[in-house]
């Protein structure tokens, strides 16, 4: 975000800030109530594959474990190849920061 917001302008970096983190918060509030909705009371949808007792006594642990599975791994894709963007700007004006030396 900072390298657009040089090239613009800060206020319009601040609008496309804001634009984004409305598209970024409203879209899990979208779509976590239909993977609980889903997901959940898996014995009783999904009787051949969780006839564990476990799953009757814990009908909601297949929609947390969906959703833990999917954060981890947007977090291991993120760390393996996201680059982070900032960190030549940052060396380039000497304002180097603990995370962004290599």
């Amino acid at each position: 975000m900072l390298p657009v917001a040089w090239s613009l302008g800060y206020a319009i970096g601040f609008v496309l800030l804001s634009y984004f983190s409305q598209i970024l918060t409203h879209f899990p509030k979208m779509l976590s109530p239909s993977i609980g909705g889903f997901f959940c009371r898996p014995q009783g949808r999904w009787p051949h594959i969780f006839s564990h007792p476990f799953w009757a006594n814990y009908p909601y642990f297949l929609p947390c474990l969906v959703v833990a599975v999917i954060a981890s791994l947007s977090f291991i894709f993120i760390a393996l190849y996201l680059e982070e963007v900032c960190s030549s700007l940052l060396l380039e004006e000497g304002r180097v920061l603990t995370f962004a030396r290599r």
